[in-house]
């Protein structure tokens, strides 16, 4: 049987798009029904990456141990609710 994998966005697909940048886990909120989304789509056999543009590194707001923070708030949000993510991707562009 051949995986099936899905690559979601960050900003804006599973969190509210502040049309600024999340530096905190504070910050972080989920758009309704991302999470329940997450779940079904783990639940229905998919390996689920995030792929995300955050410029906010190589702008110097955060660092990449603060963005760290952010998403190990969303994927431990996301586990709770019996969800699964295999791999986070980020972009600092340059």
């Amino acid at each position: 049987m051949t995986d099936k994998y899905i690559v979601l966005d960050r900003d804006g697909v599973i969190n509210e798009d502040l049309w600024g940048y999340v530096t905190t886990p504070s910050e972080f909120k989920f758009i309704k029904g991302s999470l329940e989304g997450i779940k079904k789509l783990t639940e229905s056999g998919f390996k689920i990456t995030i792929a995300t543009n955050q410029a906010c590194i190589s702008k110097k707001i955060i660092t990449d141990s603060e963005l760290a923070l952010v998403h190990n708030y969303m994927i431990n949000k996301i586990e709770n609710i019996g969800g699964k993510l295999e791999y986070i991707a980020n972009c600092p562009p340059a």
